[in-house]
């Protein structure tokens, strides 16, 4: 695992396999009151978007979300829980980012038989996110119709509210991590438009996890995301917000001072 993803990756290890010494670790965003359910707090996620067709990368088909956390006639397909993730864009910075931070963490996902999956809105950047490897080990959709973004109720913000981007807020502060490490940035696309993270049950039942993005709050509390999946603080990785660390973003793609 530790070749796989980075050999200073030692609190992203489950406890089956043998640590290194630890590093230093990040503290990642403090937790905002947009992590609850985006609709109600008994809400199915699944239920709102199994029948949206979405298309898989790279090779265009199309296919139901329900198919993603569901079994076909034949008994083929996942049967445990699916991390589903609405990225803003391929080409947004703290996209790359996010989408590093659960690549260092596949690890305890396999752990728990979690599937990754994340989504874009676009076609624009993909070919980077996948040459980057941010999302590496998961599977990766487009929706261009941003028929699931509606769905859920994802946020949008326009240039008249410039989504709180002051010196203080907690999207430069993430924006200067992200650029600080090397994550690219354009401008390509839907930038308005914000996403979310979700676990999502076995087959589809229940939701394990939500959190809706919005200008205050753009990452999820991964403390609680871990706990959903059946992690504890006894066995949990130390460092929550691996993707943080400028140690590993340049060993994994020797980005910084380059």
């Amino acid at each position: 695992i530790n070749a796989e993803y980075g050999q200073h990756m030692s609190d992203t290890v489950p406890k089956t396999v043998e640590k290194p010494v630890e590093k230093p670790v990040t503290t990642g965003p403090t937790p905002k009151s947009s992590e609850k359910s985006i609709l109600n707090p008994e809400d199915n996620i699944a239920s709102h978007i199994n029948d949206i067709t979405i298309v898989h990368m790279p090779d265009r088909k199309e296919v139901t979300c329900k198919s993603i956390w569901t079994k076909d006639a034949a008994g083929a397909g996942h049967d445990g829980p699916v991390l589903f993730i609405l990225f803003r864009r391929f080409g947004c910075g703290l996209c790359q980012m996010l989408a590093m931070n659960f690549t260092a963490l596949k690890p305890y996902f396999d752990v728990k038989n979690v599937k990754m999956v994340g989504v874009g809105v676009e076609e624009a950047g993909y070919e980077n996110f996948v040459e980057k490897e941010y999302f590496k080990g998961g599977e990766l959709y487009v929706d261009k119709k941003h028929l699931t973004y509606n769905a859920l109720k994802t946020n949008r913000y326009g240039i008249s509210n410039l989504w709180g981007l002051t010196g203080g807020s907690e999207i430069m502060k993430l924006y200067k991590i992200s650029d600080k490490n090397g994550y690219s940035n354009d401008m390509k696309g839907d930038w308005n438009i914000h996403g979310g993270i979700f676990v999502i049950g076995a087959n589809g039942e229940k939701t394990l996890f939500s959190h809706l993005q919005d200008k205050t709050a753009m990452e999820p509390d991964m403390k609680k995301l871990m706990q959903s999946i059946g992690y504890t603080d006894a066995d949990m990785p130390k460092d929550l917000y691996p993707a943080h660390n400028t140690d590993v973003v340049c060993l994994k793609r020797s980005l910084c001072g380059a």
